[in-house]
C-alpha cells in the first residue's frame, strides 16, 4: 500500500464577518498543494443547522471562491473540504463564523414606501390643479 501525501486547504477567509440578510458574502481560499480542477466543498451551516453546499473548483494555482447569499438572520459557520484522490489525503478547512443581520421593517419596504409616498404626491398634485381649474372657469 502507497501512503498518500497529505493536502491542506489554506488561506480560507470570508470578504466580511459580519453582513445584513439579503447581501452575499464569497467565501475565498486555496488547496496546497497547488491542484487544478479539484472540487472543493464548502458548507454552510444555518442557525437552525441545516446546511447548504455548494462544489465550487479550483483554479490552476489551486484557489477557489464561492459567492453565497445567506438565507437567515443569525450566525452561521463555514468550512471548506475536499475528498482526496489517489495521491493526496482529503483535507478539511477551519471553520469561518459569520453574522447574518435581520433587515428592519423599514429598511426592507423602503422603496415601497417611497414608491405610495410618491403616488400619494401626485394623486394630491392632480387633484389640486383639477380643483383650482373648476374654481376659474
Amino acid at each position: 500500500m502507497v501512503a498518500k501525501a497529505p493536502s491542506y486547504i489554506t488561506r480560507f477567509s470570508s470578504s466580511q464577518e459580519k453582513i445584513r440578510l439579503g447581501e452575499s458574502i464569497t467565501i475565498t481560499g486555496s488547496i496546497d498543494p497547488p491542484l487544478a480542477g479539484v472540487t472543493i466543498t464548502i458548507t454552510y451551516k444555518r442557525p437552525d443547522g441545516s446546511t447548504v453546499k455548494r462544489t465550487p473548483t479550483t483554479t490552476s494555482a489551486g484557489a477557489f471562491s464561492d459567492t453565497y447569499k445567506p438565507d437567515a438572520a443569525g450566525a452561521w459557520i463555514v468550512e471548506a473540504s475536499w475528498e482526496g484522490n489517489d495521491v493526496y489525503e482529503p483535507s478539511k478547512s477551519l471553520s469561518l463564523s459569520l453574522f447574518v443581520e435581520e433587515v428592519s421593517i423599514l429598511e426592507r419596504y423602503s422603496l415601497f414606501l417611497e414608491l405610495v409616498a410618491l403616488m400619494g404626491l401626485i394623486i394630491g398634485i392632480t387633484a389640486y390643479a383639477t380643483i383650482r381649474r373648476r374654481k376659474h372657469r
